[in-house]
């Protein structure tokens, strides 16, 4: 997470979708108030678990809170230039609730904003405001944004941040020249980790209805026991203090008596790799994956399982991993 005084700025997830709808429900009363928008909102929770949390995302949320509470949130997409061969990012909300506006929390959203696009090699950073919406054109033009045109009362805004100029690093996408650490996930961050696998079930097709009302609280508890009888260790990955994946392993507990000697087997199960979006195909889950397999060899396993979904069958055979199929019976 990436935190400044007593506010957060962290990537939003399926759980939030909720949260998600209220803001755009009230952006859009905002531009209504200033003439900026006279349609129709016809998005709904559904439609932004569907395009923002399964398969491919469309589009991500950044969302801003102050003490736990929400504050304000950004959504952005990147764009790709042919031409230049890199993406831009483009803003399509940003909102900040009226009590905590003129507080920095804007500022704090479009600076996280920035530290993405520096991430994802972005030549820029572009959107649009209403020229009725004053206050938010003075807010654009003190961090160095520019309008590029007008047309009517719609302002194409530019902003090129003094990160994105620099010249863009040899690994992919820049990821390895900004602060990034793998490191040993801290019990109070569970929720965090209960967060990505409730996003891996969605991303696998599950919708919320299949699941538990307290599927948090179940997996919490899960962990909190595997941790303390199975020797759970839990990794996460921080860029910018932010953390975006995470990946955990444990002795294998299975359903019928073990009656091999540990010497001759005993095997170690992964599971939970989840990288959030922005952050992926560059390296970071195999990274974590390491990770958890060095803690299963500290346990003394000599073999490791895992499921794996379509996508990260590569990932986990250029470890070494032989690739199996699970047979099911459909009752």
């Amino acid at each position: 997470m990436v935190t400044s005084l007593v506010v957060t700025i962290r990537a939003a997830q399926a759980t939030d979708a909720s949260l998600i709808c209220s803001y755009l429900q009230r952006k859009a009363a905002f531009d209504c108030s200033v003439g900026a928008f006279t349609g129709e909102l016809t998005t709904s929770i559904e439609r932004i678990e569907q395009t923002l949390f399964r398969g491919t995302p469309l589009a991500q949320v950044l969302l801003a809170e102050k003490a736990g509470q929400p504050v304000g949130f950004a959504l952005y997409a990147l764009r790709y230039s042919s031409f230049a061969g890199r993406p831009s990012l483009w803003l399509e909300d940003l909102y900040v609730d009226e009590a905590e506006r003129s507080n920095g929390i804007g500022l704090q959203l479009m600076q996280a904003l920035s530290r993405m696009a520096a991430l994802q090699d972005c030549t820029h950073l572009a959107w649009t405001a209403d020229a009725r919406n004053q206050a938010g054109l003075r807010f654009y033009r003190r961090l160095g944004a520019e309008v590029e045109q007008q047309i009517g009362h719609r302002c194409y805004l530019r902003w090129q941040p003094s990160a994105l100029t620099l010249e863009p690093s040899p690994q992919p996408q820049g990821i390895q020249s900004s602060p990034l650490e793998i490191r040993v996930a801290r019990p109070e961050e569970d929720s965090v980790i209960a967060r990505h696998f409730y996003q891996m079930w969605i991303d696998n097709g599950l919708i919320a209805e299949q699941l538990e009302p307290s599927w948090e609280a179940i997996t919490l508890d899960y962990l909190t026991q595997a941790r303390a009888t199975l020797g759970y260790q839990a990794f996460v990955v921080e860029v910018e203090g932010q953390i975006v994946g995470s990946a955990g392993g444990q002795r294998f507990a299975g359903l019928y008596p073990i009656n091999f000697t540990p010497a001759f087997r005993r095997d170690g199960y992964i599971w939970g790799v989840y990288v959030e979006p922005p952050f992926r195909r560059q390296g970071l889950g195999t990274q974590l994956t390491e990770q958890v397999i060095e803690h299963l060899r500290s346990l003394g396993c000599t073999r490791i399982v895992l499921n794996a979904s379509p996508s990260g069958h590569s990932v986990y055979e250029q470890l070494g991993f032989v690739p199996g199929n699970a047979m099911t019976l459909a009752l």
